[in-house]
């Protein structure tokens, strides 16, 4: 099963090639896709998540292997497109093909796999991100209950309306491919 990337790279699904694997691809498509399927107030992409996911981790203070993990917690989206938990939960074959797409991609960047403690601390991280996204971007009604988040340490955060700054397609590309180079210094 193959797949056309930015730069008319060739992927396999079944066999992923790290070496069709740059972070000019992941960064622009990742800028295309729309969170939330698209139920959202303006468009929000996934690189405005996997932004926000990363400042979060640095205004709690994680170090570089955090931060890198929130990098590309969401870059095998890139390839696969964002699927809502709901519907991934169902599809158990897609999950398989998720993380095969995951550690190559985290083999491509030479960054370990996060270790269990670790990737708590990413799904923590990417709950409070929802949580947040959610209360500023979502259609419909929002309700605090819904969500199992205790977000009083993280109150100046979570009502900093800087963190949504309207940022157009190039520009979250450029601003996620500027910390890919920043953080992996892949020369792509």
């Amino acid at each position: 099963m193959d797949i056309i990337l930015y730069g008319n790279k060739i992927f396999n699904l079944e066999n992923p090639d790290p070496s069709c694997i740059d972070s000019d691809s992941i960064c622009k498509t990742l800028a295309n896709i729309c969170r939330f399927t698209g139920r959202v107030n303006r468009f929000y992409s996934v690189a405005e998540h996997t932004l926000l996911t990363f400042d979060l981790a640095t205004r709690k203070g994680y170090g570089l292997n955090m931060q890198r993990h929130m990098l590309l917690h969401d870059a095998a989206e890139a390839f696969l497109g964002d699927m809502i938990s709901p519907v991934k939960k169902l599809c158990p074959q897609f999950m398989e093909v998720e993380e095969k797409v995951t550690n190559v991609i985290y083999k491509k960047f030479g960054v370990e796999l996060p270790t269990p403690q670790e990737a708590q601390l990413v799904k923590e991280i990417d709950k409070l991100a929802l949580y947040i996204e959610v209360s500023h971007n979502f259609v419909g009604n929002f309700s605090k209950e819904t969500w199992s988040i205790d977000n009083t340490h993280m109150k100046d955060i979570v009502e900093n309306s800087d963190l949504f700054t309207n940022k157009t397609i190039d520009e979250a590309a450029f601003n996620l491919r500027k910390l890919y180079f920043l953080h992996f210094d892949t020369g792509m």
